[in-house]
């Protein structure tokens, strides 16, 4: 066409099959008198490792947009569960909230005894598949139902 190509973006695949990325700028030689293209003077440059970074940086900003997203449920589910006065509000809630809010499958809730955080009181699990409940157990401790019990 005779008129100069700048910062043009070519991708390449070789004969391995694997992609290369390729910056490539060509400008027309000219004759002084009578402007007959009589060459092309052209620089090439790889910028494949610079395309790879790219990807790199988009993955995990993409990455951390989820993390955000996640966190911010997590603290929401939080709060609502901080507001809870049953056991079984809470066992239940937390069920609803994982997999509604989270998209688990598996949950397991341990019960810590606040005058002893080192001891388990209980526990909860279930695990789900296609929001059916496969396995469920609720186990406490004998001296926690005891104190339950008083």
């Amino acid at each position: 066409t005779g008129e100069p190509i700048i910062d043009l973006e070519e991708k390449v695949v070789d004969n391995d099959g694997v992609e290369r990325y390729f910056l490539i700028s060509k400008v027309p030689m000219r004759h002084l008198k009578t402007d007959e293209i009589v060459g092309l003077v052209g620089v090439t440059t790889d910028i494949t490792s610079v395309k790879e970074i790219q990807r790199a940086l988009r993955q995990s900003q993409e990455s951390l947009n989820q993390f955000q997203l996640r966190l911010k449920a997590l603290n929401q589910i939080t709060l609502a569960l901080t507001r809870l006065e049953t056991l079984d509000e809470l066992v239940y809630q937390s069920v609803q909230y994982a997999i509604d809010l989270l998209g688990f499958s598996r949950l397991n809730c341990w019960f810590i005894n606040p005058d002893h955080p080192d001891q388990l009181m209980g526990t909860y699990w279930v695990i789900m598949m296609a929001k059916l409940f496969l396995h469920t157990m609720m186990c406490f401790h004998s001296t926690y139902l005891n104190r339950l019990n008083e």
